[in-house]
C-alpha cells in the first residue's frame, strides 16, 4: 500500500484510512499498546492520530457515544519521528488488509 500512498500523496489525491482501527484486531498488539501507554492514549486514539499524522483521513467507525468521544480526542498529543516509525514497521502490505484492492488488469 506504500506505493499507491505515496503515489497520491505527491499528486495532491487524499488517503482515506478505511477501517483506521482495523476492526480491533490489532488493539493487543505489543508495539501498538507501548505508544498508547507512552501517551496515556488508548489504541483507537493512536491508530487514528497515526493516521491523521501520515495525512490521511481516518474514518473510524463506532455506534458508542463513550467511543465516538474517546475517536475525537485525538488532537492534544502529538506522535514522535519513533512512534511513527515503530507503528510504519507493524505494516503487513497487502496480507494486513482488511479489504482487498480491485486490481485492475
Amino acid at each position: 500500500q506504500r506505493v499507491i500512498d505515496k503515489y497520491c500523496q505527491e499528486h495532491g489525491i487524499v488517503v482515506e484510512a478505511y477501517s483506521p482501527l482495523v476492526r480491533n484486531q490489532r488493539a493487543h498488539d505489543p508495539t501498538l499498546g507501548q505508544v498508547a501507554k507512552k501517551h496515556a492514549k488508548t489504541t483507537a486514539q493512536v491508530l487514528i492520530r497515526y493516521c491523521l499524522q501520515k495525512n490521511w483521513v481516518p474514518l473510524p467507525k463506532s455506534d458508542t457515544p463513550s467511543r465516538i468521544e474517546e475517536n475525537a480526542d485525538v488532537y492534544g498529543f502529538e506522535l514522535d519521528g519513533e512512534d511513527m516509525k515503530m507503528l510504519d514497521g507493524l505494516d503487513m502490505g497487502s496480507d494486513g488488509a482488511i479489504v482487498q484492492a480491485v486490481k485492475n488488469e
